[in-house]
């Protein structure tokens, strides 16, 4: 890779793990934040792997999703997870001798074009009224909500959001459920393919702006028949997950684990309503033969131009 790209290793930067204190600040920069020169530089982690952290999912097998304008997941393993179909990826974690088996998908995005194409008529909490003023499985609308594509394990850059079913009796409110129960769809695809190489846990631990809605979290759990729980201050969940690196490394906390057991506070517990699982699995196999039928189309379309 080097060679390719004409780079010698020495013109990189030293790999270190997450955690690691590398230095302390330079008397520039520490006049510039009003901080000590003595204070420690800490090496945090990219975004998702922080996220993980700052809502406790810190251990093998956990289960995080970030539902910002995309739909991201996180799985801790504790080895390296090497799909042989080549659909889920696997990353570096932000905690030391952990794993990532990492996914992501259109996610909040979709309720922004909702609010978009209304003009702004609805906010995001209007949306969760209308939502929830709708029966489950929108009488009959189905979203596929790949406004961005779809991610792995159905990777196609060329996928298209898609409305099936669509009649002249739906409304403002079935099209928001809809949105929210797709993008619940695709959050189950993921769970499924996630399970065929690891254990994941039966708990979903949700952060971003998405677990601020109560209806869309209750949805997940109802979809995934799995517990949903939200934190305090879920959306700044990434910069507690890089204060609990920095914490374990200067020597506050004992390891990483211990930090998160004490900083993150649980706020939300969504429990999966038994009724709707049957539902919500019919829903899930429309969802999947549409996508069977639907992927091979939309990468052809890439493969044309």
């Amino acid at each position: 890779m080097l060679a390719f790209l004409g780079l010698r290793e020495e013109q990189l930067p030293e790999i270190v793990l997450p955690g690691s204190i590398v230095g302390h600040l330079t008397e520039e920069a520490a006049a510039s934040f009003g901080l000590s020169t003595r204070t420690a530089l800490c090496i945090g982690g990219i975004d998702l792997s922080c996220g993980a952290v700052g809502v406790g999912n810190v251990r093998p097998g956990g289960f995080s999703d970030v539902t910002g304008t995309a739909l991201c997941t996180v799985t801790m393993t504790d080895h390296i997870v090497l799909d042989p179909a080549g659909g889920m990826p696997c990353y570096c974690s932000a905690v030391p001798g952990l794993y990532m088996v990492h996914a992501y998908a259109s996610g909040g995005i979709s309720l922004r074009w909702m609010r978009d194409l209304f003009h702004g008529t609805f906010s995001y909490d209007q949306m969760d009224l209308l939502a929830a003023d709708c029966p489950p499985g929108a009488e009959g609308l189905l979203s596929l909500p790949h406004f961005i594509g779809s991610g792995p394990p159905d990777l196609c850059p060329d996928m298209k959001g898609m409305l099936i079913g669509l009649t002249a009796a739906h409304t403002e409110k079935h099209l928001a459920r809809s949105l929210m129960e797709g993008v619940a769809m695709i959050l189950c695809r993921v769970l499924e393919a996630t399970e065929a190489l690891a254990p994941v846990s039966d708990r979903i631990l949700c952060l971003g702006g998405g677990a601020k809605s109560p209806v869309w979290c209750q949805i997940k759990a109802d979809a995934t028949g799995r517990e949903v729980v939200t934190t305090a201050d879920s959306e700044n969940a990434g910069c507690l997950g890089a204060a609990i690196l920095a914490g374990a490394a200067a020597g506050i906390f004992p390891d990483i684990e211990t930090a998160a057991g004490q900083l993150v506070r649980e706020a939300a517990h969504y429990l999966p309503d038994p009724e709707k699982r049957g539902l919500y699995r019919d829903l899930y196999r429309r969802y999947q033969q549409l996508m069977q039928c639907l992927l091979p189309v939309f990468q052809q379309t890439g493969q044309t131009g």
